[in-house]
């Protein structure tokens, strides 16, 4: 019997791969004990944008997939299928009832809307435009409340636990290799708190940026063959390159 979509952050990945669906630019997920994310997009070309953001967390209380769709306003019928056809097998393998009249009412209405399946919540979103906006951006998420002690048993389950241990030692790698650098240079920030604020694959590089105490923001590139690049930007405009 399949495993319901919605019993667990790495069940709800699994139900978009199965279907087609990779990681955003190949990059990994963002993994902490209190918090989990990735971003999963169709393997396909599709001529407009959509991603399925899988996300828990112990303070958010919550497991969800949120599914954003930025399209030119021709495409507004495509999107719409397409959307209901996604959310329509994600409810069907996790047995909670059939969204479909639901979807096509709140994204042919155009407002705000939500409704309850059992125990996850439906609800279509349309953002609010920007004056200059050319696009058009619905958000689309389903979600189920997290019972007592959920989340810390799924930090003990290996899936969840890899991530988070490949998280935590991605971090550590980078905050060493820029301490290294700076050491190497005498720099002042060499000796400073530094915290990593984002992580993500540039191609076939990765991207790690570290945040210093006092603001400066570095900017660390790492090649596959190990070779490091660093830039840091300082509150006041300064940059320096490594």
């Amino acid at each position: 019997m399949a495993r319901d979509p919605f019993s667990s952050p790495d069940a709800l990945e699994r139900h978009f791969r199965e279907r087609g669906f990779i990681d955003q630019y190949g990059g990994a997920p963002s993994a902490t004990r209190d918090h989990y994310s990735r971003v999963l997009v169709p393997g396909g070309e599709p001529n407009f944008l959509l991603s399925a953001h899988v996300m828990s967390g112990r303070n958010s209380g919550d497991l969800q997939v949120g599914h954003q769709a930025i399209f030119h306003e021709s495409q507004g019928a495509e999107v719409m299928v397409e959307l209901i056809h996604v959310v329509n097998e994600l409810f069907a393998a996790a047995g909670r009832g059939d969204p479909t009249g639901f979807l096509a009412e709140a994204l042919q209405g155009g407002e705000d809307r939500e409704q309850d399946f059992g125990d996850v919540r439906l609800l279509v979103c349309f953002p609010e435009r920007e004056p200059d906006q050319d696009f058009e951006n619905i958000y689309v998420q389903a979600s189920r409340q997290l019972r007592a002690g959920e989340w810390d048993a799924w930090i003990g389950e290996n899936p969840l636990r890899a991530a988070v241990t490949a998280d935590e030692d991605s971090a550590a790698a980078a905050q060493a290799a820029c301490r290294a650098i700076l050491e190497a240079r005498g720099h002042p920030l060499a000796g400073g708190d530094l915290k990593v604020s984002m992580s993500s694959a540039m191609g076939e590089d990765r991207l790690d940026v570290l945040r210093s105490r006092d603001g400066a923001s570095l900017w660390l590139t790492t090649t596959p063959s190990g070779a490091r690049r660093l830039s840091i930007v300082h509150g006041d405009g300064r940059r320096e390159d490594f």
